[in-house]
């Protein structure tokens, strides 16, 4: 990327990534902190979210001004839906939903509010240098990006790349009380057998902690074939240069080997790798940092 794409050294760009149960905030631009500076959970409902935002992003400004930096942008990551003017539509692991974060938080600064995959597919693509990039994102519930030429593949309202709501193979699909019901209202999702909602009401709480027994590491190994099957179908659909998976569930050996096991490509002469990442933080914070960028550009323009 050239330098004339990155905030000048005197700029920092404040970034928010918000996911369904935990919150990472902290700056774009300040090398010296690079790491997340407030981890905290994230609240159920909607005026808790707005005020949690309004008080975090508040702090963050103030504090990068008292350490005279030229705060430029505010970027947000949210997990849900995100319409092209930045709308936060719908949410379905929250309460989230119909509410413009950008209004509400009234910062009086230059602000943009984004999904929180597509940010970190974006973030991800600039981090690998790939111009052309899939990404899957296992959290609470399971989101994704595509990039492609470097840009993140929006779709005609904004909502393109929620690979959890791809359908899960028949062989995975759950056989419980809910039927494979999925929280967007459909059944056999993917996040019907490899979200971090629907293993926890398999296995119980805190399972990722415990040994598991033959039959409980199958459920989650089964998450891992359905995942590799879904990242099959994004490698063949828009041929990228690799496809992401993030999320701790990544750091199970027996999730990761199912997932290998299903995933393929079928163009033997190129090259599609399949990469893991636990953490997300570098990822969200490279992709905001460059959507708040693109945000304090375009208020100069105005």
């Amino acid at each position: 990327m050239t330098r004339s794409s990155r905030l000048s050294e005197t700029e920092t760009a404040v970034v928010v990534d918000v996911g369904a149960t935990r919150t990472e905030a902290g700056y774009g631009g300040w090398h010296e902190r690079n790491q997340a500076v407030r981890v905290e959970e994230t609240p159920m409902k909607t005026d808790g979210l707005v005020a949690g935002l309004r008080s975090t992003v508040g702090e963050l400004v103030e504090e990068a001004r008292s350490a005279g930096r030229d705060v430029s942008a505010v970027a947000v990551g949210v997990p849900g839906l995100v319409d092209h003017e930045g709308r936060l539509v719908e949410a379905p692991h929250t309460s989230f939903g119909g509410v413009d974060l950008g209004d509400e938080l009234a910062v009086d600064l230059p602000i943009a509010v984004e999904n929180d995959a597509n940010a970190q597919a974006l973030g991800c693509s600039r981090i690998l240098e790939h111009a052309s990039l899939c990404y899957v994102a296992l959290g609470t519930g399971i989101g994704g990006g595509i990039v492609e030429s470097g840009e993140v593949v929006r779709g005609a309202n904004g909502f393109a790349g929620e690979v959890g709501h791809m359908r899960a193979p028949v062989s995975t699909e759950p056989q419980d009380a809910h039927d494979g019901l999925c929280e967007c209202g459909r059944r056999g999702c993917l996040e019907t057998v490899a979200s971090g909602d629907y293993l926890l009401e398999t296995l119980g709480d805190r399972w990722w902690k415990r040994e598991l027994p033959p039959d409980e590491e199958r459920v989650v190994k089964r998450a891992g074939e359905a995942v590799g099957n879904a990242a099959s179908q994004l490698a063949v659909l828009n041929d990228p240069e690799s496809v992401v998976v993030t999320g701790k569930l990544t750091a199970k050996d027996v999730f990761v080997a199912g997932m290998r096991e299903t995933y393929s490509r079928p163009w033997v002469d190129t090259d599609c790798p399949l990469k893991t990442h636990e953490h997300t933080w570098r990822f969200a914070r490279e992709g905001l940092t460059e959507i708040a960028r693109r945000a304090a550009e375009k208020s100069d323009c105005r």
